[in-house]
């Protein structure tokens, strides 16, 4: 006895729901792999921060060098002290004069006392 195996035809009706249900299937495959965690809009998105990251990562280096270039000015080049801390810092040397504004076209600032002159009473 010889076991034949014979193909059994599925009825019209069991046909169109298994292709159905495989149609669905492939959509749903579809639209996650569109709009999923780790989708092609998802990607595009990360590779757009990924751009904007690099770019400025690439300007911080740059940054990083230049600070890197004034230390070492700072460090080596005594003209370079003198020329920053007259521009930055507002020092003179000892033979210098250093010119002000009048008075009345200085900035006053309410509680910064004149010289000699006592700090204002507070009434909390």
């Amino acid at each position: 006895m010889a076991f034949e195996l014979r193909k059994k035809k599925l009825p019209f009706t069991d046909k169109k729901v298994i292709q159905g249900l495989l149609a669905l299937l492939i959509l749903v495959v579809v639209v996650l792999s569109l709009v999923g965690d780790k989708g092609w809009l998802e990607r595009g998105k990360i590779n757009g921060q990924e751009k904007e990251l690099k770019a400025e990562i690439s300007a911080l280096k740059k940054e990083k060098l230049e600070w890197y270039g004034k230390i070492a000015s700072l460090r080596n080049n005594r003209t370079y002290v003198e020329t920053y801390s007259r521009e930055q810092l507002g020092w003179i040397k000892k033979d210098e004069y250093l010119l002000l504004p009048p008075k009345e076209e200085m900035p006053r600032f309410e509680y910064l006392p004149e010289v000699g002159e006592a700090p204002p009473e507070t009434t909390e």
